[in-house]
Parts: structure tokens; C-alpha cells; sequence
């Protein structure tokens, strides 16, 4: 199961930072109390207060006090930090490598593989007069990329008075990289490149957020959010272990002025992080993760056989009822999680006649769950979908849940909303003017979901809703099925929505004796495959979804697609979802056949 919740993944990438509690177990942090000691008297060891005594002022540079810390009158303590301590002490390897840190890290910046970049040890004695300057990580870091973190577990309590950390909200989407200081002062290191870091009070409760926090806590920033920490006015000591991990994407950087580690010499520019001094350390190497999305995961163990987690159908029969659902054609309801009061749309597993067979019941509802697990393994932002059922006197009816991409005061704002406020004129009896270049247009001042990392357009997200469609055969990505949220009045900032509404796809219509004929069959186009090449898309003259794709490529370019594909170590990543159904909710036959269809498109849209 997963180790952080949907709120917190979004507060980590609204306001670059996010306190996850009681992560770390008493034992793990009683394992690492002598190894911080070791670190103390290491080489690695900096004293941060000598170190600053010797270096800003001779610099014209101010060394930064907090005279609460003097007035003491008790003996002035030593600010410590020094890294890579795992070089040489295998505990702090383990901590790094084998803690819950690594899928932490993983989930909470949406990542399918991380490398552990370096450790770090921050002490600062009691009465510590230095408070630590405001920095940005990524500044000291040769590397580049969204998915970069630091990770910081406290061994004791921390509070304003004993140096919490404060950070700067939201300073992780600005977009602008600053010079590296010297931690005790806001003086820049020498020929560096980047803007000076601007001046924060630390009580500057506005701009800053700071957390008190108890070990066992796990703060996780951003590497491009500022932030620096508060001196330690106490008695007590405030020991904390670092560590940062970067995931998907990242590349070796070198910045001019900032300090190298001895293995740079044998990297280049541009280069992967995959040299033995940043092992990867997600998945683990005995599990390897192919489907990751909220409360629900698959995983494919070291030996091969595909084994699902717990609850992979929800009983939904005691949840509360709620209210109707106007919009689309198909049964559907919302109701309410009495665990969490979270608002879930119950979408209902619809049936077909033919003419001269018998009734059966379509897939709508695997549909869902089965695109949803196919835009996880695609890092693409999907509103969580879990496979339902409820109970009915003696019958059981069977759909999905889907959760509420909304917070409190937040609305959708349709897509033929966002077009007809350009003038263009879309609805469901008239969509001649249904184009690509209109849903460009319509996104061009719109903000990316704050699933996403740094560097990306909500253009740039929605080609990644259109790679789903052209990988799932999705029909359906009409006007109503993509909206933007309207945040509070507060924040006038509109966002692109997760994708949703997904159940047009993989052959969900067809009878499993029609299915069972297509698989077997001689004529290519009575084929899955042939079947797949016939989909037709709602857009103006029905395009196939990759015809639209490859249309909205034109405007993107290809780094927009091959950001989405590239999350994809291999087809089976994607086919995964598919045999994760329960027998009893999708047929072999159904399977088969969604899997010939997807493997199809994938290998068109990898031509």
C-alpha cells in the first residue's frame, strides 16, 4: 500500500514541500543515534560556524546571528552539516537505500524509478546562535530536473526554538535558479551562476511555512524550493539526517562555481543518473511496481507472476448517498467515503441486446480501472478509479468509483466552456469546429494540474490525455470530457484537470462471443487489431485518437509525447492493468483482446 496520501502528493507540488508523520519506526531511529555521533567526528564533518567565521567576512559578507541564542549566556553551540557519509558507514547506506524514504520520495513526486543522489547530516548544538540561510538545493546539486528531492528526519523534537526549517510556498514553480551560499550567510559562493537569493525574515508567516515536527516525521522538499531553518535558542540538541533522491528524467548538469564529487570526472553533460555512486533504490530490486495510482496497486514480483494488493473491489452498499449526477448519458451517482467524507461518482456497469442475441453486460467498468492503472504507468494525472460494487436486496451491481478531483469551493469548468469563451462554438450536435487547434487555444493561459513537475504546459499534459486515448482506443474525449478546476475566489489561477471518463476504450461494447471469434479470426479487419485501427474519435470529421494525436504533435513537438512514453521501461508496464482485473469482472477472452489492442497502438505510435 501506498505510503502517502493524494493530499499529500498535491500539497508537495503546490507549496514544494510536505511533512508526512510517523513515517520512520522508533527502531530505525534508534539504528542511526550512534552513526550521527560517528558522523560528528568524521571527515565528511564540516563545522558550518568556523566555516563561516573563516570565509563571509573576509569576503565582505555578514554571518548570520540570532542574538536570542546569546542572551542565554550559556556556552555557544556549533552548527555541523557535512554529506555522503554513506561512502564510508554502511548504516547511513542502509538508511538510505532500505528505509521507507525511497517510496516515500517515489510516490509523493510521482516517479516510476529513483537514485539516491547523497546523504546529508545537519546538527546544530545547543544555543546555536547561526540561523541556516535561505538556499535553494538545486543550486549545490549538478543536476537537472522536475523529480529532485530532499528528504529531512529529524532525531529529535523540532520546533521554532530548536531550529525548524522554514520554506518559501510555492517557490519551486518560479522557475528561477539561484546562487549557492555558504549556508551561514546569504553571501554567494564565488563565480556562480544564478539570481541572489531575496531576503525572508523567518517569522514571515505569509510567505514561510514552517512545521513543528517529532521523530519519526519525514519533511520532503523540493530541490528548487528555498528554504533555510531557524537558529537553536535551546538547551537541546537538533540532530537531523538528509537525504535527496532524484527520479524520472534526470540528467547530470554541471554548474559553474559549485562544488564536484569525485565520480563527475567519469559522467557527461546531459548523461542519465545511473552511476554506481546514485544507485537506484526504487522499485526495490525483489518488487517492481508497474501500476501505481491512489489506494491501488499492482505489482509484478522478481520470479514473474503478476499479483494484486488488497481491495481491488470496493463495497460501496453502506457509503452515503449523495446527490445525481446530470452530466453524460450513462447511471451514475455520487457518494461519500463515511470513513474520510471524500466524494466518489459511482459510474454503473451498463448492458447490451443485440438483435437476436442475449443481453450482456458491457466493460465499462474495467474500461475505467484498466485506463486509469494505464495512465499511472504513463505518469499521467488521472482521477483515481477503483473497481465498485453494491449490494441490492440478493443481487449485487457492479461499475466504478471514481474520486473527486475538487477541493472545497473548487468547480470544473467544461472544455466547450474554455472554447466558447474564445468564440468557438462546440456542443454535442455541433462540433465542426471541434479541432486540436481549438483545445490549444482554449489551454493556453490555463495552468498545469499540480500533479505535474516543473517544466510542463497544461498543452504539454493534455498531448500526454491524448497518447492515453491513441494507447487505450478511447473514443470519447468530447468537449464535456476535459474541463479546467476553478480554484476559491481566493486564487483566480486556473488549472487543467486530471484526465477522467475513460470507459470508451479496449473494446468495452463487444460480447465475449464476438471477442472470442475476432481472436481467432483470419480476416485482418474482424482482428483486435483491425478493430483498433477503426476507432473514431469525437473531434470534428472523427479522426482516429492517433491521427489527433499526432495532429496535437505538431503543435508540442515531440518532447511532449516522448516525456509522457518515456515513463514506459517496456509494453508489459502497460498491459499489467489489464490482467489485474478479477476474473469475475473481465473475461480471458476481454483480456486478450484489450491487451492485442493495446500492444497494437503502442507499436503504431512507437513507428
Amino acid at each position: 500500500m501506498g505510503l502517502v496520501s493524494d493530499k499529500e502528493i498535491e500539497a508537495f507540488w503546490r507549496d514544494g514541500v510536505v511533512v508526512i508523520r510517523g513515517v520512520l519506526s522508533d527502531e530505525t531511529l534508534a539504528s542511526m543515534a550512534k552513526p550521527v555521533d560517528r558522523a560528528l567526528g568524521s571527515e565528511e564533518m564540516n563545522n558550518m560556524t568556523e566555516m563561516g567565521a573563516m570565509v563571509v567576512p573576509p569576503s565582505g559578507g555578514t554571518v548570520l546571528n540570532d542574538p536570542a541564542a546569546a542572551k542565554t549566556g550559556a556556552p555557544r553551540g556549533q552548527f555541523h552539516g557535512g554529506t555522503d557519509h554513506w561512502w564510508t558507514d554502511p548504516d547511513f547506506e542502509h538508511f538510505a537505500t532500505q528505509s521507507p524514504l525511497p517510496q516515500v520520495a517515489a510516490e509523493l513526486m510521482q516517479s516510476q524509478e529513483l537514485w539516491f543522489y547523497e546523504d546529508s547530516v545537519l546538527v546544530k548544538e545547543p544555543h546555536t546562535e547561526e540561523p541556516t540561510s535561505i538556499h535553494q538545493d538545486m543550486a549545490y546539486f549538478q543536476l537537472e530536473g522536475d523529480k529532485v528531492c530532499t528528504t529531512w528526519c529529524p532525531l529529535d523534537p523540532i520546533s521554532k526554538a530548536t531550529g525548524a526549517t522554514v520554506y518559501v510556498k510555492g517557490s519551486h514553480r518560479w522557475e528561477r535558479n539561484f546562487r549557492p551560499n555558504w549556508f551561514v550567510s546569504q553571501l554567494s559562493m564565488p563565480d556562480t551562476d544564478g539570481e541572489e537569493v531575496p531576503h525572508y525574515d523567518r517569522n514571515d508567516s505569509e510567505h514561510l511555512l514552517c512545521f513543528d515536527m517529532s521523530p519519526g516525521d519525514v519533511a520532503v522538499h523540493h530541490a528548487m524550493t528555498l528554504h533555510g531553518a531557524h537558529a537553536n535558542v535551546t538547551d537541546q540538541w537538533r540532530r537531523a539526517i538528509s537525504v535527496r533522491y532524484c527520479g524520472d528524467g534526470t540528467v547530470y548538469r554541471f554548474k559553474r562555481g559549485t562544488p564536484l564529487k569525485p565520480h563527475h570526472s567519469e559522467v557527461s553533460e546531459g548523461d542519465p543518473v545511473n552511476h554506481p555512486r546514485c544507485p537506484q533504490v526504487w522499485p526495490r530490486e525483489d518488487i517492481r511496481i508497474v501500476v501505481t495510482t491512489p489506494g491501488y496497486s499492482s505489482r509484478l514480483m522478481a520470479e514473474g507472476n503478476l499479483t494484486s494488493l488488497d481491495d481491488r473491489e470496493i463495497d460501496v452498499s453502506e457509503w452515503w448517498r449523495h446527490e445525481e449526477e446530470e452530466l453524460g448519458t450513462k447511471p451514475k451517482r455520487w457518494l461519500i467515503n463515511p470513513v474520510n467524507e471524500e466524494h466518489w461518482l459511482m459510474k454503473y456497469a451498463t448492458f447490451s441486446q443485440p438483435r437476436g442475441a442475449p443481453e450482456f453486460q458491457k466493460g465499462d467498468d474495467w474500461a475505467e480501472r484498466i485506463a486509469c492503472g494505464v495512465a499511472g504507468a504513463l505518469g499521467i494525472p488521472a482521477a483515481p478509479v477503483e473497481l465498485a460494487f453494491e449490494l441490492v436486496g440478493d443481487k449485487t451491481r457492479y461499475g466504478t468509483v471514481c474520486r473527486s478531483v475538487l477541493e472545497e469551493e473548487e468547480s470544473l469548468i467544461n472544455g466547450d466552456e474554455l472554447m466558447g469563451e474564445l468564440g468557438i462554438s462546440v456542443s454535442r450536435n455541433r462540433r465542426e469546429q471541434y479541432k486540436v487547434e481549438a483545445v490549444f487555444k482554449a489551454l493556453e493561459y490555463i495552468h498545469p494540474p499540480l500533479e505535474v513537475g516543473l517544466g510542463l504546459s497544461a498543452w504539454d499534459v493534455f498531448v500526454g490525455y491524448l497518447a492515453l486515448d491513441a494507447l487505450i482506443g478511447n473514443t470519447d474525449r468530447h468537449e464535456e470530457n476535459w474541463s479546467a478546476i476553478k480554484p476559491s475566489a481566493v486564487n483566480t489561477d486556473r488549472r487543467l484537470s486530471p484526465t477522467f471518463d475513460h470507459a470508451s476504450s479496449l473494446g468495452f461494447q463487444l460480447s465475449d462471443q464476438d471477442k472470442e471469434e475476432r481472436l481467432s479470426s483470419r480476416d485482418k479487419n474482424r482482428t483486435p487489431e483491425g478493430y483498433a485501427d477503426r476507432a473514431k474519435t469525437q473531434f470534428a470529421s472523427k479522426p482516429h485518437p492517433i491521427s489527433v494525436l499526432r495532429d496535437a504533435q505538431e503543435i508540442a513537438g515531440q518532447p511532449a509525447l516522448d516525456h509522457w512514453l518515456g515513463h514506459v521501461q517496456q509494453i508489459d508496464d502497460l498491459v499489467a492493468p489489464i490482467w489485474d482485473i478479477p476474473e469475475h469482472r473481465m473475461s480471458t477472452s476481454s483480456k486478450e483482446f484489450a491487451e492485442r489492442m493495446l500492444r497494437h497502438n503502442w507499436s503504431r505510435l512507437a513507428s
